[in-house]
């Protein structure tokens, strides 16, 4: 039996561990009324269960796994606007009358942010940016490395899964505060 389709991805990650708890929470009311995400719920869990009591060699990561992984990754990300916006191109060739009002909603909207921008003389300028250090959460509970981990922790953002994976490749070392472009970016936009 299959589960609701927007439920699949969520419901195995529940059953791996990977999922937070308020998403959790929802589903977890959703399968009291339905039976065909409950069953289906049911087998992942199983299936992670036993995934996660057999006896497995500890395989050694070559040093160019994680690049490789974040640039596919990172590629995968990349591409997926590309066929939003040609598949959006192609409905709207289909339907001429729709197209024709979609181009002329953009060009008026075009036209008033044009307009806008050339009444305003003022000069733009950046404000200084902030720099905040990293605070590490609570310690949690990390889920045994899988494929779906990763998966997880890369549609969290880029850096969470560069954790993960500093997290397989040295797990004695100290943990140590590290700054990128984008997190600091982040930070400032925030303030």
């Amino acid at each position: 039996m299959n589960p609701c389709p927007e439920n699949q991805k969520p419901l195995a990650w529940m059953a791996a561990g990977a999922l937070d708890a308020p998403t959790a929470a929802t589903l977890r009311e959703h399968l009291e009324s339905c039976p065909r995400c409950r069953q289906y719920w049911e087998s992942m869990a199983a299936l992670s269960a036993r995934l996660n009591s057999a006896e497995l060699p500890h395989a050694q990561l070559p040093d160019s796994f994680h690049a490789r992984l974040v640039r596919k990754i990172h590629d995968d990300q990349n591409a997926a606007p590309v066929s939003i916006w040609l598949a959006t191109i192609r409905q709207l060739w289909r339907h001429p009358g729709l197209a024709t009002a979609t181009a002329g909603a953009a060009l008026a909207l075009a036209t008033l942010v044009w307009m806008q921008n050339f009444r305003e003389n003022k000069v733009h300028t950046t404000p200084p940016m902030a720099v905040h250090t990293l605070r590490e959460a609570a310690p949690q509970r990390i889920p045994p490395s899988t494929l779906a981990t990763y998966h997880q922790a890369a549609n969290v953002s880029l850096e969470n899964l560069d954790a993960v994976l500093a997290r397989e490749v040295a797990p004695n070392r100290p943990t140590v505060e590290t700054f990128t472009f984008s997190s600091l970016l982040a930070r400032s936009l925030e303030d």
